[in-house]
């Protein structure tokens, strides 16, 4: 089960923002510039922005390890690409320099149902790097810690 820090859901069952933006706020400074702008930006969470990622379908989820050329030297990288709730474009998150991860239930592969995003939330690791905790409205999600982070959106052709 993924548990936010600072996302809490009220007793209406909505889910609050203000706590987790202004933890952002105060620690965007020890982010790089485009994360921490992504990361406190609320039209990354609002429900009808065009850079949300509520409401957008995982559409593949990936992992790979690049051995340097010394043999030894190694750098794991996830990517995820997600249909985004407008079906007019691709979500591309990308995370290199992956300290660990995880995925919850196996219902993060579910078939029957969408896996949409319904809420996110990043993190300052102790020491050094980022934590980025993606709960689906199935119930299933994912935890990657990392050093480095881009997101990028690809328009799909229409027809």
């Amino acid at each position: 089960m993924i548990k936010f820090q600072r996302l809490r859901e009220n007793e209406w069952g909505a889910w609050e923002f203000d706590e987790y933006l202004d933890y952002i706020e105060s620690v965007s400074h020890l982010m790089p510039e485009h994360l921490g702008q992504f990361a406190g930006s609320y039209s990354s969470y609002e429900l009808t922005s065009s850079n949300t990622l509520h409401d957008s379908r995982m559409v593949t989820l990936s992992l790979s390890k690049e051995v340097g050329d010394d043999g030894v030297t190694s750098v794991a990288r996830m990517d995820v690409v997600l249909l985004h709730q407008s079906h007019e474009k691709h979500v591309l998150l990308s995370y290199s320099g992956i300290i660990g991860y995880s995925a919850f239930e196996t219902e993060i592969l579910d078939r029957v149902r969408g896996v949409d995003v319904l809420l996110h939330e990043f993190s300052l690791l102790e020491g050094r790097g980022y934590r980025h905790a993606v709960l689906f409205e199935n119930g299933g999600g994912y935890v990657v810690d990392f050093l480095h982070f881009e997101v990028k959106y690809r328009e799909l052709q229409a027809g």
